[in-house]
């Protein structure tokens, strides 16, 4: 089970929710955009977001 709580907002309000994990990937670990955005839609599903990756932040 995983729990986060964010006290500031960090996300890009012009990236969708898969952009903003995505990102990080891409920039930080040097993933290719493929293997980043498979990674990514892990990362949203262990957390219960999946259904949620083209939205963007409100």
């Amino acid at each position: 089970s995983i729990g986060m709580v964010f006290l500031d907002f960090n996300l890009f309000s012009h990236l969708s929710a898969l952009d903003n994990v995505r990102i990080g990937l891409i920039k930080v670990k040097k993933m290719e955009k493929g293997e980043a955005t498979e990674e990514a839609m892990r990362h949203l599903a262990r957390v219960g977001l999946e259904n949620k990756a083209a939205a963007y932040p409100a």
